[in-house]
């Protein structure tokens, strides 16, 4: 018999660690050997695979985690966007409603010229 499972304790921590396998490999030659002096720990393969799942897992949670963290500051950078946008057009219309009233009141006085803050008045009675 060339290799056997074992369960290794983990002496440190008190608990079981992930059963292995010994397997007797030649130190000379590195090829499988029937000394018992020449012991080796090599991870069973179902729990290679398993470790092997769960960094799969890990991973793709990470990935999964990083898109919500991505979409969570789209979304943020999409309601400044929109906020900024609404007090740009706020502001414009203010601009608009102020210029209307300008416009108003050069038509109510009289005659302005647009560049400069002199006043013509056509109305004889506004003096």
């Amino acid at each position: 018999m060339d290799s056997m499972y074992i369960r290794l304790i983990d002496r440190t921590r008190k608990q079981d660690m992930a059963p292995v396998r010994l397997e007797k490999w030649c130190q000379q030659d590195n090829k499988r050997c029937t000394a018992v002096s020449h012991l080796r720990v090599v991870p069973k393969p179902r729990f290679r695979r398993e470790r092997e799942r769960e960094k799969r897992e890990r991973e793709r949670e990470k990935r999964r985690e990083r898109g919500s963290r991505e979409r969570a500051r789209e979304r943020e950078r999409e309601t400044r966007d929109r906020e900024r946008e609404r007090e740009e057009s706020e502001t414009e219309r203010e601009r608009e409603r102020e210029k209307r009233e300008r416009e108003r009141e050069r038509e109510r006085y009289g005659l302005a010229c647009s560049c400069c803050v002199l006043i013509v008045f056509t109305d004889k009675n506004c003096f």
